[in-house]
C-alpha cells in the first residue's frame, strides 16, 4: 500500500472522525489539532521528496553538481521555502 501524504491523511481522518473525535462530530478544534500534529510528518515528507530529487538531479551522467554545503539539504530548503510556525 502507498503511503498517504499528510494532507490525504488529514482529510480521510476529518471524513471518518474516527481518530479524533469520540463521538463522530469533528469540530474546527479537533481539525486543527490533528493538522498541527502532522505538521511533522509534512515536514519530513517534503524533506525526504526534496533530497530524493536533489540526489538524482544532482548526478547526472557520472557528474556530481552537488557543492557539499549545509544548504544541499532538504532541511534548509524546508526551512527557507516555508513559513515557520510560530
Amino acid at each position: 500500500m502507498k503511503e498517504q501524504t499528510a494532507m490525504q491523511e488529514l482529510i480521510e481522518q476529518a471524513k471518518t472522525g474516527k481518530e479524533f473525535s469520540k463521538d463522530g462530530f469533528v469540530t474546527w478544534e479537533e481539525v486543527i489539532e490533528a493538522a498541527t500534529e502532522l505538521l511533522t510528518k509534512e515536514r519530513e515528507q517534503i524533506v525526504e521528496a526534496w533530497q530524493d530529487g536533489y540526489a538524482n538531479g544532482c548526478s547526472v551522467g557520472g557528474n556530481d553538481y552537488t557543492t557539499e554545503t549545509e544548504n544541499d539539504t532538504g532541511t534548509h530548503y524546508f526551512t527557507t521555502t516555508y513559513k515557520q510556525p510560530l
